[in-house]
């Protein structure tokens, strides 16, 4: 038998013109940096480059704007010795920045399509289109696929007065309470609480070895509030109408001398929920009321979207959503920001 390397190993895979160039670059690379983003921001890759006698300045290394790259993380031997290799997926990318020094070159990539959708204004209008419709209307403009995990919505109008096409989807999923990310060219809209429902995928103990030192739990009051009031004019009547709900997602009367801290809107959703909208709304704004960051090393599988549970944090001992993980190579760990999720007082106490 010929010798076996049991070696632990984390390496990436780049594929780039159809052509995994990883091991091409793997003597150069002295950074490599995925972000992976739960909502509103597209997912980023970092590759940095030693740029010994220029190399990356020449047009057979250089690599080119706009460029498609498939990466991927593979390990070797990591739970246990002899283990197969395991690809982690981290995305597909589009090269958009490049900056070249004497010493260096940094790479970057972002998970959505470059040009149109997010630099160029449009204006434009639907009548009796439901949600999906539009987002899969606007996804098939960038050769993109839709994954569309909420429930649909009716709206009777919209409208996209000069703005890009991707913010202008952004706007019209957040103000319904939903979530957009895009990633592995698709389009992706769901309901963030349906995320926070599903069982824990793992445990982290704030006493145990796997998270590092200097993890940071923030519990804040600015800008977290108590009940959501929504005012709008009423189409038929055309009076102003107000209604509020609180937390529990109770509908309640408030006076001008409440001591409940409010969230006061001055429109309603295009679906035109009231209800609805103001709870979705204030979960939105108080979604960060208790955060907490960490690092583990060695870490192949945290994604955005995952929940976990944590223990031996006493009084922050439940629940969380991981909104945003930063993975890097050498040595290989994942920066993890995550929130606590709300449960109901029925369920919190079990």
């Amino acid at each position: 038998m010929g010798n076996v390397n049991y070696a632990r190993r984390a390496y990436p895979s780049v594929i780039y013109k159809n052509k995994d160039i990883a091991q091409d670059l793997m003597p150069f690379i002295n950074s490599f940096t995925i972000i992976d983003n739960l909502k509103d921001s597209l997912d980023d890759v970092d590759i940095g480059l030693i740029n010994i006698d220029n190399k990356f300045l020449l047009p057979g290394y250089c690599l080119e704007r706009k460029a498609q790259l498939v990466v991927d993380i593979i390990t070797e031997n990591w739970e246990y010795t002899g283990e197969v290799k395991r690809k982690i997926p981290c995305g597909v990318y589009y090269i958009d920045d490049r900056t070249f020094s004497n010493s260096s070159v940094s790479v970057k990539g972002i998970s959505g399509p470059i040009g149109s959708m997010q630099d160029q204004k449009n204006s434009d209008h639907w009548e009796n289109i439901t949600l999906k419709s539009l987002a899969e209307e606007i996804a098939k403009k960038y050769d993109m696929e839709l994954m569309f995990l909420a429930e649909n919505l009716n709206f009777s109008y919209v409208e996209q007065e000069n703005e890009t096409d991707l913010s202008f989807l952004q706007k019209v999923v957040s103000d319904e309470g939903l979530a957009l990310k895009i990633n592995f060219n698709k389009v992706i809209i769901f309901d963030e609480s349906e995320f926070e429902a599903k069982e824990v995928v793992r445990v982290f103990d704030l006493k145990g070895k796997e998270i590092e030192p200097g993890w940071q739990i923030r519990e804040k009051t600015k800008e977290i509030y108590d009940a959501c009031s929504v005012s709008f004019v009423n189409t038929q009547s055309g009076e102003t109408e107000a209604t509020t709900y609180n937390r529990d997602g109770q509908q309640i009367e408030v006076d001008k001398d409440t001591k409940l801290k409010i969230l006061k809107l001055n429109t309603r959703s295009l679906s035109r929920n009231v209800s609805k909208y103001a709870q979705k709304q204030l979960k939105k704004a108080n979604q960060d009321e208790i955060s907490f960051s960490f690092t583990i090393i060695g870490d192949v599988s945290a994604m955005s979207g995952q929940t976990f549970k944590l223990i031996n944090a006493g009084i922050f001992n439940g629940k969380y959503m991981i909104s945003r993980v930063t993975k890097g190579l050498n040595p290989f760990k994942a920066q993890i920001e995550s929130y606590k999720i709300v449960e109901k007082t029925s369920e919190e106490n079990k």
